[in-house]
């Protein structure tokens, strides 16, 4: 493993479970202690430990998403490959890591997702992500809200599914109405 500011480089492979696994483990650590995230993920991430990814998502760059922090980019040519392969790939190691984590420390991860409004492509979205989230292993949650909500009420949703010790990431899905 590299330093690279002030943070850790990972593998292709381990970039992809930081990324898939980072928003569980901060709630896990809340509702469970301080988590080690290599027992999450097996011996993939050697001494990374979940205060070295709080580091990295906090400290590593100016973006405001903790995923793209965790997402390490690494120079390669051009080359052409199986998407279909690869997605398959990373399910069934995702379902394996969900499996190792359940037994680890007793805890099927959730995802909640909040959804503003009727429009069809996120709700296509959504769609998609409870099926991935329900092919892996993973609980999925949904609320849908009218178009014409509050910001209060989308937030309240948010505050009750951050207290829920059986959701461990909150997607609300974009766009949101512009008076949200």
């Amino acid at each position: 493993m590299e330093k690279i500011c002030g943070a850790v480089r990972l593998s292709p492979e381990s970039s992809t479970t930081v990324r898939l696994l980072l928003p569980l483990t901060r709630n896990l650590s809340r509702q469970h202690g301080v988590v080690s995230f290599n027992r999450l993920v097996g011996v993939r991430v050697p001494h990374l430990h979940l205060t070295s990814l709080t580091a990295l998502t906090t400290h590593c760059s100016p973006s405001p998403s903790p995923l793209v922090s965790a997402s390490v980019a690494t120079e390669t040519s051009a080359k052409v490959i199986d998407g279909k392969a690869i997605a398959k790939q990373i399910r069934d190691e995702i379902t394996e890591e969900v499996s190792k984590m359940k037994n680890a420390i007793g805890v099927t991860p959730g995802l909640a997702v909040i959804l503003v409004g009727d429009r069809k492509d996120s709700a296509t979205y959504v769609r998609n992500k409870k099926k991935a989230c329900e092919s892996v292993g993973i609980n999925s949650f949904e609320v849908r809200l009218p178009e014409d909500c509050t910001e209060q009420e989308v937030l309240k949703f948010i505050s009750d599914f951050n207290d829920d010790p059986s959701v461990h990431g909150i997607l609300v899905q974009l766009p949101l109405p512009s008076h949200v």
